[in-house]
Parts: C-alpha cells; structure tokens; sequence
C-alpha cells in the first residue's frame, strides 16, 4: 500500500471526533506525574506491596503510537482502499505496566459461561450438539473495543476484582482510581501530532481484551435469562463473535432484534447460514447430515504465504510451522476424509512456499505416529530450564548449539538450556509506527560534548533525555557536566545541541553495560571513572 494512502486511512479514523480528539500540547510527563503520586500515596498507605510498585511505577514512559491493520475480507472503499482497524500501540507509555497488573487481578474472575477459549475449545463443545435442521447464524458486535462505556465498565472491573481478591488491601476508591488511570486519558503520536481517544478502551492496551469480555460476559447472561422469546438453543461467544443455534429463521430475527436494543452501545451484525454451512473463527460448520462437520475456513483473501522455506531462519523453526498447521487441521476437522481433504490443501500450500514433499511428509508421518503409537514413558530428571536468545547466523548457530549443550550436560547436569534464535525482518526497515521524539526517549546513553573545548561526557538516564539533560545544564550541582559549565569560560556557548543520543536498550541493566562500554571506549574527560564497574560485573 502507498505510504500516502496508508496515512489518510489513518488521518480517516482519527479525524472522527466521536471516538478521538487533538490535543495542543503533549501530555506525556504531566499524565506520568500523576500516576506516580497516586501510586505513591497509596504505597505511603501500605496497600501496595513494595514488589508490584515498583513494577508498576512509571519512569521515563513514551506517547503511545497508533497503526492501522486493514480488514482485507472487509469491502472496500470508494478509494479501493480496505478498511483500517485502529491499534493503538501501548508499550512503554505511562500506565501500560499499571494495565498488565489489573488486567492479571481481573481475568480470573470474569464471567466466562458462554465465551470459548479458542477455536479448539470451541469444536469441541460443537461436537457434542446435534445442528441437524437447526439454524446457525453468527453476530458480530461493531467495533467493540472503541464502543464499550468506559465508566461502566471501570465500576464493573472493580467490583469483580474485589469479589475475587478477598485479601486485596486496594480499597474501592484506590481500585477504581487506578482503573481510570489506566483507561481514561489514553493519548497516541500521529505525524508529530499527539490526539486522545475519547471513549471506549484502546485496542493495544492489556487491559482492552479483559475489559471487553467482562463487559459482554456479565451482560450476556443477564440479557439471555431475560429473553423471552423462542429458545436460543446454543449460545457461544468469542470476544465480538457469537455463535448461536435456532430453530428456524423467523427465530433468529427475533433475537437479533431483541439483542440490538438491549445497549445504546453494542449494536450487532448478523451472517446466517448458506446451503447449511456456516464459517465461524477459522472453521467452517456443515449441519447438513446427521452429525455436523467442521473444517478449515479460509478467507477469500487468504494468500497462502507462510515462511517461506528458503528464508534465513533455523530449521528447527520451519519444521515447528509445518507440525502447528498440522496440529491445526487434525484439532479442527472432526472427520477422517475432511482431514484428509485439508492435509493435502496444507501440503499445496507449504509447496507453494518451497518446502519439500519429504519434509512435509515427515512431519505429518511423525505427528500421527506421536497420536497413535504408544510410546513407554521415560523418566525425567528434573532440571532447571534456562531460556537465551542468540542471534542467528545460519549453520553456525546449530554447531554453538550443540557445543552450548554438550558443556552444560558435563558440568551443570541439573539445568537445561533453551536457545531461541532471533533474525533480522525486513519489515523491521518499514515501520508504520511514528518514531518517538529525541527529547522523550528514555533508557538511553548520551554524550555531551562542549561547544568551545575538548571536554566530553558519557552517561545513561532510564528516564526522559530532556529530564536529565536540564539537570546537566540547570539543576544538578554534583554533574561534572554543570561544574563544567558554570565553573569555566565555556558556559556561554554550552546549549541542548551538546547532547547526543549514542545508544539505547530496553533495560536499565542492559543500558548500564552500554554506558560502561562507551566510557571505556571514548575515554571522556569529564568522567571520574574509567573502568566502569557495571563493566568489570559483567566480564
């Protein structure tokens, strides 16, 4: 898609003023300031443990950014462009690890009735009904992460998160407070512009999944034991899709309308069976015989692109997609011939991607031989099981492999090593996201470098670059940059463009390791030390 084209079928979404608005000013620091004194006080309180507080605590956080995913079995356009789904990225903004905390609080205890939790979960109920001369119709609520009433849903949230935390020390007030906060006020990047969502809750947020079932779950209940009209005989939901079975069509109308008008905002769409088949998730329901058949479902717009099998990645991955796809026929088809049927359209489009026939079959011959043949159970020695990431370098990477694994079985028998190999993605080099503002980047080492003579100076800072750079120039009289500057001729011509950004990471950990490597490297004047000692740790 041109780059152009992409940006207006954003700018489309955004310049809806029900779901979003502009805002002058960014509100990053002043938002990440008010989390921190509420969460300080309720800390202060003794109704946060030490350990999660300072998990949740934000320190140098970022504008969320927003991207779009276009609905590609969706109509298109007048422009013959798809429709967008608007994601709104939260990584690393100011209450994203707030909204991980409560979504982990809350989760266990929504209702989950009639929700499925994936599309083998859900063959499996479907198994076990018979849809013989039954209707099936599915319903699709319309956007209903950026519909759902935030303030219902926040008072909801936390009154299943006190019934299911009994010894919870929140109290109610702190609970919903800390809700809000990590609900309300959600404010993204676009094109150097800073935009909030209005209403509804982001769909990016950890808390956009949990918030949108619970409000369908414990409504969901209420409206089926309130109908009154024929019987709903099987009712089955999947976050905004429904599954349900009737009796007839005039049946189906009914409930549709019925459910239509029981929330101002949740409205639904309906797509009914055709010659007794019905697609639901991936899978596609027949209830034409006496006993229903599912199958794989495929978009119209699928593409059939996998990994392809000569991409730079391990072996061992490709043989992993080969046994998930597989894993998924046989999971999904409840018939030996639709089993079969499916198998060879997976084999067509793994060859379409080069993989060879040998290959597939092995992996399918190794697969049912694990389903079918008894193996005799083998003692297992418990071991502690570590996780590394490498980066990948093709047959050299197997051979560290086996080297890695043959000293850690001679001198630490008790642990097992896991390796994942990372790859470079050439999607990497086309990001849709907005770069984040040097002046808001956070976990960084910078450099300053003075304007009138050779003195230089490396550091690092885990919060925003412009915070600690002011503190240099402005606020910290222990800075060997500030005596620098307010104790020598050469203050006068010392500005922000001094400051440099030279390297960054995730961690403060990891960033303490970079900033003793380019103080051990530079040699700069301004630094008392010059063995690091976050270096010599990690030597």
């Amino acid at each position: 898609m041109d780059r152009a084209a992409y940006d207006q079928q954003i700018l489309k979404i955004i310049n809806d003023t029900n779901k979003f608005k502009p805002l002058s000013t960014d509100p990053t620091i002043s938002r990440e300031n008010k989390l921190q004194r509420t969460l300080r006080d309720i800390r202060r309180r003794g109704q946060l443990d030490q350990v999660i507080y300072e998990r949740i605590y934000p320190c140098g956080s970022q504008p969320a950014r927003i991207y779009g995913l276009p609905k590609m079995h969706k109509p298109r356009d007048e422009d013959s462009l798809p429709p967008f789904r608007p994601i709104i990225s939260c990584i690393g903004s100011y209450n994203y690890m707030l909204a991980k905390y409560l979504s982990e609080l809350l989760t266990p205890h929504i209702p989950s009735e009639y929700s499925v939790h994936d599309s083998f979960s859900f063959v499996k109920e479907i198994n076990d009904l018979d849809t013989n001369n039954r209707f099936m119709v599915s319903f699709d609520i319309v956007s209903l992460f950026t519909n759902i009433p935030l303030e219902e849903c926040i008072d909801l949230a936390v009154k299943y998160t006190k019934d299911g935390n009994p010894n919870l020390k929140l109290t109610h007030e702190d609970l919903r407070d800390l809700f809000k906060l990590a609900t309300t006020g959600t404010h993204f990047l676009f094109k150097g512009n800073f935009y909030e969502q209005v209403d509804g809750v982001a769909m990016g947020s950890p808390l956009a999944p949990i918030l949108a079932n619970l409000f369908m779950g414990h409504h969901e209940k209420n409206w089926l034991d309130d109908y009154k009209g024929p019987p709903v005989l099987f009712y089955r939901r999947y976050v905004d899709d429904t599954f349900c079975l009737f009796n007839n069509k005039q049946d189906v109308d009914q409930f549709f309308q019925y459910i239509n008008g029981k929330h101002s905002s949740i409205k639904y769409t309906k797509e009914e069976q055709t010659n007794n088949t019905l697609p639901f998730l991936d899978i596609r329901i027949d209830n034409s015989r006496e006993q229903n058949v599912t199958s794989i479902f495929r978009k119209p717009t699928f593409m059939g692109l996998f990994n392809n099998f000569t991409s730079f990645s391990p072996i061992a991955y490709k043989r992993g997609l080969i046994r998930t796809l597989i894993d998924r026929v046989y999971k999904i088809n409840n018939t030996w011939i639709r089993f079969n049927e499916d198998l060879k359209n997976l084999k067509h489009i793994l060859q379409r991607n080069l993989f060879p026939s040998s290959l597939i079959d092995k992996c399918i011959e190794n697969y049912l031989n694990n389903i079918f043949i008894a193996r005799p159970d083998t003692q297992k020695v418990d071991q502690e099981t570590r996780y590394y990431k490498l980066p990948y370098i093709g047959h050299f990477s197997k051979i560290a492999q086996i080297k890695l694994d043959r000293l850690v079985k001679q001198h630490c028998k008790n642990i097992n090593i896991k390796l994942a190999f990372t790859t470079f993605k050439i999607g990497s080099l086309f990001t849709v996201k907005d770069p984040i503002p040097k002046e808001l980047k956070s976990c960084v080492v910078y450099k300053f470098c003075c304007a009138s003579c050779n003195a230089c100076y490396v550091g690092q800072t885990i919060r925003h670059f412009k915070t600690r750079r002011k503190e240099h120039l402005f606020g910290d009289k222990s800075s060997h940059v500030y005596k620098h500057v307010h104790n020598t001729k050469c203050g006068e011509n010392v500005n922000n463009e001094c400051f440099s950004i030279i390297d960054s990471d995730n961690t403060e950990y990891k960033i303490k390791i970079k900033e003793a490597m380019h103080i051990k490297w530079l040699r700069p004047s301004l630094n008392q030390q010059v063995k690091h000692l976050a270096l010599s740790l990690s030597l």
